[in-house]
C-alpha cells in the first residue's frame, strides 16, 4: 500500500483520485526486459470537482516507492502546465491548493503517517484542498489532479448580547490539529478559540473560518462574553460531528427565543447546516438537517446486526460514504445490501489481509473482498469501458476512489484470486505481485 510524504512548511489539505497501473500477473514475467533509462513523461492536469475556486499556487509533491520526495512542482495559475521526466517506478503524488497560507505547518522530514498541522490557534482563514494519486509509471501518463475540501467551514452569529459587553469569543472542540498525507485526521481533540467582532448593528459574529474536523465526535461550544471584568460562559453541544466540505452556522440569541435571519452559503460547498441555540441555557442539540444526503445519517444498530434506517437505499446509489451495489430482499422485512467502500489500496496479497482486517469506516468493521461469484457479476456489469467510466464518474463525484480498467487486477475470493475489467479470467493471486484491494461488506437493513 503506497502513500506519500510532503516537505514544505505550509500547505492545504479533502481524498481523492488515483491513477495507477497493474504489474504483470506472473512474478517472473518481463524479468529480462531492458530498463527504460530515458524514463517517461508524467504530466499533470488540474480539475476541481468541489465547484469552488482553487487557491493558487498549487504545489505538487512526487514521492517514489521508498516514500522519498524526488520532485516538487508549482502551478502559479490555472493556465500553467506541468510535466516531469521520471524513470519507470511507482510514485505517489500529493497536491495542495493554497500553500501560501501561513496557518498550515509541516516539518521538513515527514513520513506518510505524519500530519500537516494547523498553527496553535487550530483554525485558518483559508480553506485547504487536496488531491492524491498513486501510479505505476511504465508509459507516458497524465494525472488528473482532482481537488476536494479537507476542512469544514464555521460561522458564528450572536445577537442580543448586552451592549456593555467588551468581547465575545467561542471555544469550539474537539477539532483535529492536522491531517496525514493519506487523508486521515489526527483526531487529537484540540480546541479552536475564535474571537468575534461587533458589527454596526450590535451583532457579534465570526467567520467563516476553517478547521480540520473530528468527524466522529459531537461538537462542543463555549461562548465567552466579557462584561465589566467578568466573563459569562454559555455552553452548547451539537450531537453530530462536523464533515469536511460542509459549512456550519452557529447562531444564538441572548435571553430570547431563537430565530434566524439571512442566508449563509459558500459557493461550491455543501448546503449550510444551521444550528440555533439560546445563550441563556446550557443546551444540547441534534439538528436533523445536517446538510448531507439522507444516507449520511448514523444508522441505529441492534444486537442481531440489523441496521434500522428511515429510508431504504436503492441499488446504484450513495448511502453515506458508501456505494450501494446490490440489494436483495431477505426475511422479516429486511434487505441485504452489498456496499463498496470509498477507499482503494494497492498491495501484495500478503499485505492485503491486514489492511482489510483493520479497515473501518463510519463505525463499520469486518470488511471483506468480493467473493468469486460477486467478482464475476461486478465485472460483467461494468465490463464495457463506457460502463466502468459511468460508474467512476458517479462515485468520484462523491469523493470515492475510482476503479481502473487498463492493467489493473482486483483481489477477490478471500484474497486468493484476482479479476479485471479487460478479460473474463479469474486467476490465482501471485505472491510477489501487487493488486488493487477494494473492501466490500454485506449489511442487513430494515425500515424503522
Amino acid at each position: 500500500m503506497h502513500y506519500i510524504k510532503p516537505i514544505l512548511t505550509a500547505w492545504l489539505l479533502i481524498i481523492l483520485s488515483a491513477c495507477s497501473t497493474y504489474l504483470p500477473e506472473s512474478d517472473e514475467e518481463n524479468k529480462d526486459e531492458p530498463e527504460n533509462l530515458s524514463g517517461y513523461t508524467l504530466r499533470f492536469s488540474v480539475q476541481n470537482d468541489s465547484g469552488s475556486d482553487l487557491n493558487y499556487p498549487v504545489s505538487i509533491y512526487i514521492f517514489d516507492r521508498e516514500n522519498t520526495c524526488i520532485s516538487q512542482e508549482n502551478l502559479s495559475t490555472a493556465e500553467d502546465e506541468c510535466s516531469v521526466q521520471l524513470p519507470e517506478n511507482k510514485y505517489t503524488i500529493a497536491a495542495f491548493s493554497g500553500t501560501d497560507s501561513h496557518d498550515y505547518l509541516f516539518t521538513n522530514e515527514t513520513t506518510e503517517q505524519e500530519y500537516v498541522r494547523m498553527t496553535e490557534k487550530n483554525y485558518s482563514d483559508t480553506p485547504l484542498q487536496r488531491a492524491y494519486s498513486s501510479i505505476n509509471l511504465n508509459k507516458p501518463i497524465t494525472v488528473n489532479l482532482n481537488f476536494l475540501h479537507v476542512t469544514a467551514a464555521v460561522y458564528f452569529t450572536f445577537s442580543g448580547v448586552p451592549p456593555q459587553s467588551e468581547g465575545v469569543e467561542i471555544a469550539i472542540s474537539p477539532v483535529s490539529s492536522g491531517i496525514s498525507l493519506q487523508g486521515k485526521y489526527s483526531n487529537d481533540e484540540k480546541t479552536a478559540i475564535i474571537p468575534c467582532h461587533k458589527t454596526a448593528e450590535g451583532v457579534w459574529d465570526a467567520g467563516p473560518v476553517y478547521v480540520f474536523p473530528q468527524p466522529e465526535s459531537a461538537i462542543h461550544l463555549s461562548v465567552n462574553i466579557q462584561t465589566n471584568n467578568k466573563t459569562e460562559v454559555y455552553n452548547y453541544t451539537y450531537q453530530s460531528g462536523m464533515q469536511s466540505g460542509c459549512p456550519y452556522h452557529f447562531s444564538g440569541k441572548y435571553g430570547e427565543s431563537v430565530g434566524m435571519d439571512g442566508e449563509f452559503q459558500i459557493e461550491g460547498w455543501e448546503p449550510t447546516v444551521e444550528i440555533e441555540f439560546n445563550l441563556n441555557e446550557n443546551t444540547s442539540g441534534n439538528d436533523d438537517n445536517d446538510g448531507h444526503n439522507d444516507g449520511d445519517e448514523t444508522p441505529d444498530k441492534t444486537d442481531d446486526n440489523i441496521i434500522f434506517v428511515t429510508e431504504m437505499p436503492e441499488e446504484d446509489t450513495i448511502w453515506g460514504p458508501f456505494y450501494v451495489w446490490e440489494m436483495q430482499e431477505s426475511d422479516n422485512g429486511c434487505f441485504d445490501a452489498i456496499i463498496i467502500a470509498p477507499d482503494q489500496y494497492y498491495a501484495l496479497a500478503s499485505e492485503a489481509a491486514s489492511i482489510i482486517e483493520e479497515y473501518e469506516r463510519d463505525d463499520f468493521k469486518e470488511w471483506r473482498t468480493f467473493t468469486r461469484e460477486e467478482a464475476e457479476r461486478f465485472r460483467n456489469q461494468f465490463f464495457e469501458a463506457e460502463n466502468l467510466e459511468s460508474l467512476n464518474s458517479f462515485i468520484t463525484s462523491y469523493g470515492m476512489d475510482r476503479f481502473f480498467l487498463e492493467d489493473a487486477r482486483y483481489l477477490c475470493d478471500e484474497l486468493q484470486s484476482t479479476f479485471c475489467f479487460t478479460n473474463k479470467r479469474i486467476t490465482a493471486a501471485g505472491k510477489k505481485t501487487e493488486y488493487y484491494l477494494r473492501p466490500v461488506k454485506t449489511v442487513r437493513l430494515k425500515l424503522k
